[in-house]
This record gives C-alpha cells, structure tokens and sequence, in this order.
C-alpha cells in the first residue's frame, strides 16, 4: 500500500502562497494534521494545567511517545525518518515528508462537502475492491475533478 499525489484541476490563479505552483500542488501530497488537541478554556484553571502537563508529557515522555507512535500509530513530527511504524501508510507519509515538499493543511480549504463526498464515493466503490485497474484510477480522478469543481462553483469562488 502506497500514497499517490492528489491531481486537482489547480490553476496558478487558485494559488495564494509565492512558492508554490500548479506542478507542486500536483505533484505532492498533503500531510497535515487532521485533529487536534485542545484544552477547554470553560475547564478550571487547575484543569487546564493538568491538561497542558498531561499533553507536555505524552510528547517529551519516552512512555507518551511509544503510545502516541506504537499504540495509537501517530506519525511524529520530529521523527520522520523512522518509518518502523507496522501502517503502511504512515511510513510512506513520513517517507514523503522526509523526501521533500509536501502540501500542508490543503483539505481545510475544499469547497463544500468536498471530503465527505470523495470519501464517501472512494468507499462505496474502491475500498472494497482487492485490486484497481486503471480505469479505476481514471474514474476515480474525473470523479474527484469534478467534484472541486463542482463545488468551487456552487460556492461562488
């Protein structure tokens, strides 16, 4: 198993960072943080400094590190180089991030539903499939295409 660039119709136009251009954005793959975690500013203050030291532990601790990387299989930011973890995926991630460029937190910008529908689609009709062809892979990119589009469009951008 294997990560593959995410090939959008992006135009220099779409682009609002100096460094980056079409080539990249579809070249590359996203590597972001999908969550993350927070301290309820409504909790006590004596709460909130057990959270901060709570999270302050989990990554400086060497026992809060093996649960984050081996138990709850985070990639770590500060250790891309050891792609050891048993997913698959989370070894090409950081072989990636390691590599070279990779585009952060793209998906937060996705017009509409965007995601939901994509996942929802890559469910229904791939995951399930023990080998794609390539038209699969084709139908999965127009599909993807046009659903930006789609959506860029109804959002008025």
């Amino acid at each position: 198993m294997d990560l593959i660039p995410v090939k959008w119709p992006v135009q220099n136009s779409d682009i609002k960072i100096k460094e980056r251009d079409p080539k990249l954005f579809n070249t590359t793959i996203p590597a972001f943080v999908p969550n993350y975690f927070i301290i309820n500013k409504q909790a006590s203050k004596k709460q909130q400094e057990i959270a901060a030291d709570f999270l302050a532990w989990l990554y400086t601790s060497d026992r809060g590190k093996k649960f984050l990387k081996e138990e709850a299989g985070f990639i770590m930011y500060n250790d891309l180089k050891d792609t050891t973890s048993p997913n698959k995926l989370n070894n090409a991630v950081a072989a990636y991030v390691a590599a070279g460029p990779t585009l952060g937190n793209p998906f937060d910008g996705t017009p509409g539903s965007f995601n939901d529908t994509i996942g929802d689609f890559l469910k229904k009709n791939y995951m399930t499939k023990e080998k794609w062809t390539e038209k699969d892979y084709d139908d999965y990119d127009d599909k993807s295409v046009k659903t930006w589009v789609d959506f860029k469009e109804q959002s008025g951008q």
